[in-house]
């Protein structure tokens, strides 16, 4: 039977050393980890000293890790109470009980320890009680101490009950579990008071206090309250280590004792590797867990500057073309002569500010367009037409472009390529194309084209001018994306009219491609929509 309490005090006392360091080391600042640790702490102290005292053979030794024992007991209900506040986020209104929990501890701390010196002020004694050779017998300085324990522990259970009634979720559970916890280790320790006081009771309730940090583990991985995967590891560890220890310790021949404590040797060894590799995945997945929240932060803002951006361009080219369409247009009607006949050496100016009013009116345009399709608010008129009556006008329209550059320019429109679409976009994304045709094609021919391809509609517009570059090809239709060389021949170019094509036939449920052999080579573009 003396064994059966040997085991328990030894384990009860070792595990809570594990956990109590575990959480201590990898959060030293928190108020939480601190009196848990103390908590642990007083823990193993009572536990272990309550081992050594029964394991003793002599009175001396005996009254010694007697006095070790009530250390542990007496900080113990401190600590408790700490730790309960912390984990409950009591108010600091009540740093004055802590404070007079800690002083009471530290006062009979100090009795217990003048008690080892002069004996008889906090126990009266040791002496043999059923299994025991030793055990204490109650002082003076002993009742004060059973006093304090039976006002913080039912205080402290009273506070638990109260968070568990207030709180919701995991955070309920983990006061659950403490609470139980609490009663089962406090309860089972309790019964080392009867023979203490001269009541014939075994203390057979010391085996629950050896559970109490196990289920404290059980709510660490049930519920989260630390790291499960390190916990659960030095449980195993912990556990595995104490019963090669315990067969070492009792051992029967000086054989068994070194073969058990070489493998108690082994199993340390492995564990604190084990351990020590778990504590490296956790804080490698930990630093990644962070870089990803900082990340989807980051991403979160560019978002939101993002739209700012969107709407910022919004405004900013809605306000913008209201006075560009009047320059265009007054400008136009001065050329027209509505206002008056035109000396002839202003028409070369005035055609210039038309021509790059123009060129504006577009870019505004475009700078429309997108901040319109950012925010979702682009709409699409279908309607039933002829792409081939659609290019025909387009090109009619590009003509003296062709001409002034003495560029040809041949048509291979198939009738009866109708499609579903929004005729102005579509006529707008056509426009854009055999414009970059005539602005890349410094000399040549531009061939465009439009024929049904099975229940497809392929537009092409293919050209004899500067080409495309392979690593440009990947990035052609992306925002403000232009080719290295681009503004050579076109200065006015935002590497957004690709851009708003693809995002305009996209939407119409088709596709858009370019094609090149290589710079100074020409180049095919390609729209391919639904047949009507």
């Amino acid at each position: 039977m003396l064994t059966f309490f040997k085991f328990s005090f030894f384990f009860g006392g070792i595990v809570p050393l594990f956990l109590g360091l575990y959480i201590f080391l990898n959060n030293r600042k928190d108020v939480t980890s601190r009196s848990y640790f103390g908590l642990s702490l007083g823990c193993t102290v009572w536990a272990l000293g309550f081992f050594l005292l029964i394991s003793a053979t002599e009175y001396k030794s005996a009254y010694f890790f007697r006095t070790i024992m009530d250390i542990g007991a007496i900080i113990l209900p401190s600590f408790w109470i700490h730790f309960v506040y912390s984990v409950l986020n009591l108010k600091l209104d009540k740093s004055r009980e802590i404070i007079l929990w800690y002083f009471l501890g530290i006062v009979l701390v100090a009795v217990n320890i003048f008690d080892y010196f002069s004996p008889g002020l906090f126990i009266s004694g040791l002496s043999a009680k059923g299994v025991f050779e030793f055990y204490p017998v109650a002082g003076i300085g002993y009742y004060f101490f059973v006093l304090v324990y039976l006002m913080i522990i039912p205080r402290s259970m009273w506070y638990l009950f109260r968070g568990y009634r207030k709180y919701d979720g995991i955070k309920s559970q983990q006061i659950k579990y403490f609470g139980v916890a609490s009663l089962i280790g406090f309860g089972g320790g309790a019964t080392a008071f009867f023979y203490t006081f001269n009541i014939m009771i075994a203390p057979y309730g010391v085996v629950l206090f050896a559970l109490y940090p196990i289920i404290i583990a059980y709510g660490i991985t049930r519920h989260q309250l630390f790291n499960i995967k390190v916990v659960v590891t030095e449980i195993f560890v912990a556990a595995l280590s104490i019963f090669v220890l315990t067969r070492t310790i009792l051992a029967d021949t000086g054989k068994e004792m070194i073969i058990n404590g070489t493998l108690f040797l082994a199993v340390t060894v492995t564990g604190y590797y084990l351990i020590r590799s778990s504590l490296k995945e956790i804080a490698q997945r930990e630093k990644i867990e962070k870089l990803a929240s900082d990340l989807t932060a980051a991403n979160t803002k560019l978002q939101g500057l993002d739209q700012l951006k969107s709407e910022f361009v919004s405004l900013a080219s809605h306000q913008l073309r209201g006075p560009l369409t009047a320059i265009k247009g007054y400008t136009s009607e001065i050329i027209e002569g509505d206002f008056g006949e035109v000396p002839k050496h202003l028409f070369q100016p005035l055609h210039t500010i038309l021509k790059s009013c123009q060129s504006l009116v577009t870019i505004v345009e475009d700078f429309l367009n997108v901040s319109r399709m950012e925010q979702g608010k682009m709409t699409y008129d279908r309607t039933f037409f002829d792409m081939a009556d659609l290019i025909e006008e387009v090109v009619r329209e590009n003509q003296p472009n062709f001409d002034r550059k003495k560029l040809k320019v041949y048509v291979m429109a198939s009738q009866g390529s109708n499609v579903e679409a929004d005729r102005g976009k579509i006529k707008q994304i056509v426009g854009n194309l055999i414009d970059n045709s005539i602005k890349y094609t410094p000399a040549g021919e531009v061939h465009v084209g439009v024929a049904r391809n099975a229940d497809k509609i392929v537009f092409s517009v293919k050209d004899t001018g500067v080409g495309i570059r392979r690593e440009t090809m990947p990035k052609l239709f992306q925002k403000f994306s232009r080719a290295e060389d681009a503004s050579k021949a076109n200065i006015l170019g935002t590497g957004l009219g690709l851009y708003i094509a693809s995002q305009m036939i996209k939407a119409h449920g088709g596709r858009i491609w370019a094609e090149s052999a290589g710079e100074g080579k020409g180049s095919a573009f390609f729209v391919e929509l639904l047949a009507a």
